[in-house]
């Protein structure tokens, strides 16, 4: 009973709380695109917020031979008509 209240609880939105949500592209390349692990580019002219290469923090093993991921990540505020399709 407690376990349901406590699920029921944790699932329900709070309204004092402004939710963001986040947009995610992951690629898989050939080489690697920057020799940095994180570029941010917080302007909100750019159709981005950050590109994160994960391959320098990763091993091949984890990501494949020869294999770079990188991540292409746009947050939204609850406020932007895109934040209900995300």
């Amino acid at each position: 009973m407690a376990r349901e209240r406590l699920r029921a609880a944790a699932e329900r939105p709070l309204p004092e709380i402004d939710y963001q949500g986040a947009t995610n592209l992951v690629l898989f390349l050939k080489r690697p695109l920057t020799p940095r692990c994180w570029v941010a580019m917080p302007q909100p002219e750019f159709p981005l917020d950050g590109v994160i290469e994960t391959s320098t923090l990763t091993n091949d093993s984890d990501r494949g031979t020869g294999r770079h991921v990188v991540y292409l990540t746009k947050y939204l505020q609850s406020t932007v008509p895109r934040f209900r399709e995300a």
